[in-house]
């Protein structure tokens, strides 16, 4: 039968045979990857039922940042889906543009980030906080710090409008240094900075690749990232100001996601809490699953981003809460003066209990 190929929500359980239960995602990415023109076959479960896929590996080029404006509420929204070496260009792009338009506020999503390279988050950081901003810095095992990272240059977000940061469990690595930096500058520069969504993955350690004779490799963690407040986000991640959590995502689900997948604690051997904090405890293996969408042009991604976002729940959320920053500067500016008293200001008039999607009116 014709399954018209992978599809966003398929499960691929196996690679070219070998079941993936009990690997890490590194693991699992490293048995896809394969030189150019080469066919790999992946056994995907849809449905409770399994079938077989032959894929050509190609070379994959993709943007890593995308805008998108919302006339109707004059805000700039930007996605940084990962960061490289033109991460900071584009996003230097797109909030000129956006400044230009007099937007009301920014949407910063950090999502499904899984990270990058580093000096990227750093000069993408410089863009939101005043020159010489501590962003993050590296320790040893003996808790000595090895290298310190701050930001150059004068920013283009001055503060005068509120930033909304987007993560989910899946914002990882420099995404969540990024985040952490922001969301601890906020309080001590008292900046309309405010992190909403999923608590992030947890991903704070600084690994080495040292190649073996034999051809392999063995990849060393050798320093641990923490954020200006001396924090490693190590498999503990930032939390969100306000979580919200997706609409569409079934409680199940989501409690199976938050707990087994897009989390640096559902790898096996991940460097503990208690391994940061100076002892060491185990960790059991969980077993490894990818979720593998369909290869599609660039026109088409494009097009599923602007149909996906105008229909996004957490996106919508953060509209909201940048319309009652603005109510709130009108009508009663002593409740938002400092950034502490805006968020309170935010939760009392938007949320309320735990702060759940159910719970915003």
């Amino acid at each position: 039968a014709d399954v018209g190929g992978i599809k966003s929500g398929d499960s691929i359980i196996k690679i070219n045979g070998v079941k993936l239960r009990g690997l890490t995602s590194d693991e699992v990415i490293n048995k896809l990857k394969g030189p150019v023109d080469t066919e790999v076959v992946v056994t995907v479960l849809r449905d409770k039922k399994p079938f077989k896929c032959t894929l050509i590996r190609k070379l994959i080029k993709d943007r890593s940042v995308y805008a998108y404006f919302f006339p109707h509420n004059q805000t700039a929204y930007i996605a940084i889906k990962s960061f490289s070496d033109s991460t900071r260009t584009h996003v230097h792009t797109f909030l000129t543009a956006a400044l230009d338009r007099k937007s009301s506020g920014i949407i910063l999503d950090m999502r499904k980030n899984p990270g990058g390279v580093f000096d990227a988050a750093v000069k993408t950081a410089g863009l939101f906080l005043p020159e010489k901003s501590a962003v993050a810095h590296t320790k040893n095992n003996k808790q000595q710090i090895i290298s310190s990272a701050a930001t150059t240059g004068a920013p283009l977000y001055t503060g005068t409008i509120p930033l909304i940061i987007l993560t989910d469990n899946f914002t990882a690595s420099a995404a969540e240094i990024l985040t952490g930096c922001l969301k601890h500058h906020a309080t001590q520069l008292n900046l309309p900075i405010f992190v909403i969504g999923m608590p992030t993955f947890g991903k704070g350690s600084v690994q080495e690749i040292i190649p073996l004779l034999s051809g392999g490799a063995i990849k060393l963690t050798t320093l641990l990232y923490y954020l200006p407040n001396d924090q490693c986000v190590q498999a503990i991640g930032v939390t969100p100001d306000i979580v919200v959590k997706p609409k569409s995502v079934p409680t199940h689900e989501l409690k199976w996601v938050e707990e087994l997948y897009g989390k640096e604690t559902a790898l096996a051997n991940h460097i503990t809490r208690a391994e940061v904090e100076g002892t060491k405890a185990p960790t059991p293996p969980l077993a490894a699953q990818i979720n593998a969408p369909a290869a599609k042009t660039p026109q088409e991604i494009e097009a599923q981003f602007v149909r996906t976002i105008t229909d996004d729940y957490v996106v919508h959320t953060a509209l909201t809460l940048i319309n009652v920053w603005h109510l709130g500067k009108k009508a009663a500016p002593a409740l938002v003066t400092t950034q502490p008293d805006a968020l309170q200001f935010l939760k009392n008039t938007v949320v309320t209990g735990q702060f759940e999607s159910t719970d915003l009116i």
